[in-house]
């Protein structure tokens, strides 16, 4: 798929970036540059992502409220499953004392995660969430923010009295590995997942898996709770220097693994392509949420709504798949609630004037989306005149030449009748 590189404006094959392992590398180093080709990306990286080579959110009103509190809330996320790691692991005999105040967003994973006590499963979840760039996508190479989420970290680290004498190997490891994606530098990551044991499973209990695992993740996204701001606990100038005592004198990093690795050659056998089971279920389920409201596509305007079918075809990243289709999928859920407030005010006995100029405004709106609709339907519709000019072309030969031949045959029957 050709695009437009939106940093020098050339054109580029979008999947060039997937081609190769090193050009993968070189993505996922910046995520913060959507839509920026690898010739520009790989000079951003070589500037160390600083001045114009930051990426798209260059200052802190540049990036939605929506998406800057995404990326505390990813953060908070990943920390309430550390939390988790270090109570089931029992490395603080007083952690009720230690832990910091459950915050609200945290009630649902605390109900959740409740009963499990499997430590793989729950260091399974950290490393999946980290993969999922849940910590940072859009904006994670702009300086600023990645300071803030740093600020968030050291009062984290703070609050839990952790320090350097008292943490075990295993928990220094892990606060290692997530500064360490907190700054995008994540090569080990995507080593080891590449690398990573593999499960003697069928292409069946595969499947099962995966369905599974995109029904947990989007009922995670949907129960997603309104962001409560910033950590007010913890000091984190405090917390800064105790990490940096933890990195200084950490050891057997090289044995620390975010997956079991792979022992030997990859085996040869079925398996599910990932990105393409994804793209798959998200196609199906915006083709199911339009088929149950009835809503013609093209009437979706949201910039990643237009076209969203091949836009996920195309798609090269998770992170893209779910930004497209959670972009449709809120604007099917517009369209419908404009039709709903519609309804409710038609039905509504004794409109007052205010209730009868809102109906008026909204069914203005949805008269619009018709018109546009219909619209691109005639563009998709232009008439194609080469066919018919040539067909044009061929009829008046064929005219002309059964005129004259006429002609000729009755100047003949002429001459023979008055002989």
């Amino acid at each position: 798929m050709t695009k437009q590189c939106k940093k020098c404006g050339q054109s580029y094959d979008n999947n060039q970036l997937n081609k190769s392992k090193e050009a993968k590398k070189v993505k996922n180093k910046a995520n913060n540059h959507r839509d920026w080709c690898y010739n520009c990306i790989k000079t951003a990286i070589a500037n160390n992502f600083q001045g114009e080579w930051a990426g798209n959110n260059l200052q802190p009103n540049s990036l939605p409220k929506k998406e800057y509190d995404s990326r505390f809330y990813n953060l908070q996320t990943i920390l309430f499953f550390l939390q988790l790691l270090i109570e089931r692991n029992q490395w603080y005999s007083d952690w009720e004392q230690r832990k910091p105040p459950s915050l609200p967003r945290w009630n649902w994973f605390e109900r959740e995660w409740k009963q499990v006590k499997d430590i793989k499963k729950i260091e399974d979840r950290i490393s999946l969430i980290l993969g999922l760039n849940e910590v940072g996508s859009a904006g994670e190479n702009a300086p600023w923010l990645i300071t803030r989420l740093k600020e968030d970290y050291y009062k984290w680290i703070d609050a839990c009295r952790i320090t350097n004498i008292n943490a075990p190997e295993r928990l220094k490891h892990w606060l290692f590995a997530i500064y360490q994606m907190l700054e995008h530098k994540n090569e080990k990551y995507w080593e080891e997942f590449d690398n990573q044991e593999e499960e003697e499973l069928t292409f069946e209990e595969q499947k099962k898996i995966m369905e599974e695992g995109y029904r947990k993740i989007n009922e995670l996204i949907n129960k997603k709770p309104e962001f409560h701001g910033r950590f007010t606990f913890g000091n984190a100038e405090k917390g800064k220097k105790t990490f940096e005592e933890i990195v200084a004198n950490l050891t057997n990093y090289q044995n620390f693994h975010y997956f079991p690795q792979r022992k030997g050659e990859k085996k040869n056998k079925e398996s599910i392509d990932f990105l393409q089971f994804w793209k798959d279920k998200a196609i199906s389920e915006i083709k199911e949420a339009l088929q149950k409201t009835k809503i013609n596509s093209k009437t979706l305007l949201c910039e990643d709504c237009v076209n969203w079918e091949e836009k996920l075809t195309n798609a090269s990243t998770l992170q893209e798949v779910e930004d497209i289709k959670r972009a449709t999928l809120d604007n099917i859920q517009k369209i419908q609630n404009l039709r709903q407030e519609i309804y409710d005010l038609e039905t509504k006995p004794n409109r007052t004037p205010e209730e009868e100029q809102e109906l008026t405004e909204k069914k203005k709106q949805l008269i619009l989306l018709k018109i546009i609709a219909s619209e691109r339907n005639n563009q998709n519709q232009t008439f194609n005149w080469k066919p018919w000019i040539i067909g044009s072309i061929i009829f008046f030969l064929v005219a002309i030449t059964s005129i004259f031949l006429w002609t000729k045959f009755q100047k003949s029957k002429t001459k023979k009748t008055s002989k």
